[in-house]
């Protein structure tokens, strides 16, 4: 319950120890390096995502994201203003035409990936199949088909955010990444403008021809360039690695197909893509037995949260039947991940084609997976042979 093991290379490695100690010995303590109360327990954790009214953004947590955009995102904006742009685009991901086009998108970049993956031998999967059919779908929902360009600023900021939340990044990738961050902007202001005269049936073309305020739509465009690549990516992948891994489960999915979602669920419980979320404290507050003054920030360990014993039973075992997972990998609360059901689809989608392709699909023991990232987790690669 230190800095000095938050900072360690054994925590980067593997955090899960640390989670499991810090829930029985100190689930909530003081940390002079982030300036916040670090939370590990499921009921903490819960509160300051659920209750906005007393754990508001925490500026210092999403510092690195308000710098690279030069704006308030929306993950970082609290009620009004949060209820003002949320509630204008919330319809719009519940709307038939907008989800039968997510599904046409998922559907097309799926087959197209599959079909560059060889029908023998050994590949890898999170970086030749996951990410193209993830970053084909985001580029299509905002109306272009230049996805290299998009995500080449993306990738960009992504780096500098990496750790940004519980580490400084070097002043030289803090640069690149505000660069990158003002190009990504310009690039979407861009294509906000260019859908005004050629409108599509895409959801950036929805915005504006519905009247959208500009810089509300390019604050939304962002939010699902940023929040929509990492997560689905690292929880695809996680789930893929989890039941190749263990195959008694990869066997109960290929006998019911209908389990493919409740492993992805599953999966962002056991590895949580998203480790970290930080809140600060709006009113003074008691939490977990601990008084918490106002203006303080917490740092909530979603990833801690999602394996507390006191909320599932053998947290550590994959288990693709476990009933009320109710995890908090795409947080709570209003700001629920606006881009859920769009990972919920690219997961069923993705892991069903590719386990009915390859009947035979089996990890490659010649290459292990690695677990990596503080803030954002998963395998860095899954590969397999057939």
């Amino acid at each position: 319950m230190s800095d000095a093991e938050f900072r360690s290379e054994a925590f980067t490695d593997d955090p899960y120890p640390f989670y499991s100690r810090w829930r029985r010995e100190a689930p909530m303590w003081w940390s002079d390096h982030l300036e916040a109360w670090v939370i590990s327990r499921y009921a903490e954790v819960n509160k300051t995502l659920v209750d906005y009214r007393t754990f508001g953004q925490s500026l210092n947590s999403e510092a690195p994201l308000i710098e690279s955009l030069e704006r308030l995102p929306l993950g970082a904006m609290d009620p009004p203003k949060h209820t003002r742009v949320r509630g204008a685009i919330n319809k719009d991901y519940r709307r038939g035409p907008i989800e039968e086009r997510m599904r046409q998108l998922v559907e097309r970049s799926v087959d197209r990936s599959l079909e560059n993956l060889p029908t023998s031998g050994t590949f890898e999967l999170k970086e030749r199949y996951v990410r193209p059919v993830v970053r084909e779908a985001i580029a299509g929902l905002m109306g272009t088909e230049d996805t290299d360009q998009l995500m080449h600023y993306y990738e960009q900021v992504m780096d500098y955010l990496k750790d940004g939340r519980v580490r400084a990044a070097s002043p030289d990738r803090a640069e690149l990444g505000r660069t990158a961050g003002r190009e990504l902007m310009a690039y979407l202001r861009e294509l906000r403008e260019q859908k005004a005269s050629q409108p599509g049936d895409d959801l950036l073309s929805e915005f504006v021809q519905r009247g959208m305020d500009a810089e509300d739509i390019d604050v939304v465009s962002a939010q699902v360039v940023m929040a929509g690549e990492e997560s689905p990516t690292r929880g695809i992948a996680t789930t893929l690695q989890a039941l190749l891994s263990h195959p008694e489960q990869l066997a109960r999915v290929r006998q019911d197909p209908d389990l493919v979602v409740p492993a992805f669920e599953e999966a962002l419980r056991w590895v949580s893509p998203v480790q970290v979320k930080g809140r600060r404290a709006l009113r003074p507050v008691v939490l977990g037995g601990v008084e918490i003054a106002e203006g303080q920030d917490v740092t909530a360990l979603l990833g801690s949260a999602n394996r507390d014993e006191t909320k599932y039973a053998a947290p550590e075992r994959f288990d693709v039947t476990r009933r009320n997972v109710d995890h908090m990998a795409f947080g709570a609360g209003i700001h629920v991940c606006l881009g859920a059901a769009l990972s919920r689809l690219e997961a069923q989608l993705s892991i069903q084609k590719l386990l009915e392709r390859y009947p035979r699909l089996e990890l490659d023991p010649e290459r292990p997976a690695i677990f990596e990232g503080l803030v954002f987790r998963g395998p860095t690669d899954v590969w397999v042979r057939v």
